[in-house]
C-alpha cells in the first residue's frame, strides 16, 4: 500500500492499515505506515493462504495505542465491488470447478509450467519411445482427460522417465471449457458489471488478449502434439512444440520493441497472472 499527501503525526499516533472482512465480521492487520519518500507504505506478506480472501475493505485509520483491532478515526478506505469482486475472486482466490478449487489463473499458469517443462525435455532426447510419451502427457494437459487409446503404455513411458500424467481440467478442456476460455470469460464478467471500474476494464482486457493468444497457441500445440505421436522422428516439428510452448508460458516479442506486453499477440500466461492482479488493485479515497 502506498499513499500520498499524509501529514506526520505526532503524540505518538501511527497511521495504521488494515484489511475487514465485513461479511464475517474479521479483521486482519496489515501493518504500520512509514514515511518513505514522499510517501507512505506498508508492506504486507502472508506465507500461507491469499490475502485477497481474507476481507473486502481497506482502511488506513490514525491509531493512539498499539491495538491489535482499529480503535481510531478510519482516514482513509477502499472497497472491492461485490459483483466484480466475485469474479476477480474466481481468477485469483479459488474456482468450484476446478481440482482443489484452485484459481482460475494461478490454475492456468501452473498447467502451462507444467506443460512448457515437458516441451523442453524433447530437447534432450531423439528417442522416440520417449517423444511420444511427452506428447501424450501435453495432450493430456491440454484436453483435460486421460489418454482413452494411449499411443504407449504407462509402463513403456514410465520406463522411458516420462511417467503418464492425469488431469481432470485441461488448458482448453474437451469443448472449449478449460483454463484458457473460462479465464477469459471472467475477466470479461468482472469488466462488464454495474459495479466495475476503470481499473477492472483495462486489467480485464489485459487478460483476454492473453486468453486469445493462449487459445491460438494452444490449438496449434494441440495439433503438433498429435503429429509428434504418428511421427515421434520430426525433429522440426518437435522444435516448433518447444518454441509455443515457451510463448504460451513467457510470452513473445512479436513486435521486437524488447518487451513482451499484455497486447494481442504478445502476452502469454504469465502476463494474463499479472494482469489478473492488477485487476485487484483499489483506490484508496477520503472517509
Amino acid at each position: 500500500m502506498n499513499v500520498r499527501g499524509l501529514q506526520p503525526l505526532s503524540d505518538g499516533s501511527r497511521y495504521e492499515a488494515w484489511l475487514v472482512n465485513e461479511h464475517e465480521l474479521h479483521i486482519q492487520a496489515l501493518g504500520t505506515l512509514t514515511k518513505t519518500g514522499d510517501e507512505y507504505v506498508v508492506n504486507f506478506s502472508q506465507p500461507d493462504g491469499n490475502l485477497l480472501s481474507q476481507g473486502n475493505t481497506l482502511q488506513v485509520t490514525v491509531e493512539t495505542t498499539r491495538a491489535t483491532l482499529p480503535t481510531g478515526r478510519v482516514l482513509l478506505s477502499a472497497h472491492f465491488p461485490p459483483m466484480a469482486g466475485m469474479h476477480i475472486n474466481h481468477l485469483l482466490v479459488s474456482y468450484p470447478e476446478t481440482p482443489n478449487k484452485v484459481a482460475l489463473l494461478p490454475g492456468l499458469l501452473a498447467q502451462t509450467r507444467q506443460l512448457y517443462a515437458l516441451s523442453q525435455q524433447l530437447r534432450t532426447t531423439n528417442d522416440k519411445t520417449t517423444v511420444q510419451c511427452l506428447a501424450q502427457n501435453m495432450l493430456v494437459l491440454l484436453d483435460g482427460q486421460d489418454a482413452e487409446k494411449p499411443v504407449v503404455k504407462s509402463y513403456d513411458c514410465s520406463s522411458a522417465h516420462v511417467p503418464p500424467l492425469s488431469s481432470s481440467y485441461g488448458l482448453l478442456g474437451q469443448h472449449n471449457d478449460g483454463y484458457v476460455s473460462t479465464v477469459g470469460a471472467h475477466a470479461s464478467l468482472a469488466a462488464t458489471q454495474t459495479d466495475s471500474t476503470d481499473t477492472i476494464r483495462k486489467y480485464a482486457q489485459q487478460v483476454i488478449f492473453s486468453s486469445e493468444n493462449l487459445s491460438n497457441w494452444f490449438s496449434t500445440l494441440h495439433q503438433d502434439s498429435q503429429y509428434l505421436l504418428a511421427h515421434p522422428d520430426d525433429h522440426d516439428k518437435a522444435v516448433e512444440v518447444m518454441n509455443l510452448a515457451d510463448h504460451a508460458l513467457n510470452g513473445v516479442d512479436s513486435n521486437d520493441n524488447g518487451s513482451v506486453e499484455p497486447i494481442r499477440g504478445e502476452a502469454g500466461a504469465m502476463q494474463a497472472y499479472l494482469s489478473g492482479q492488477s485487476m485487484a488493485t483499489l483506490t484508496l479515497t477520503n472517509k
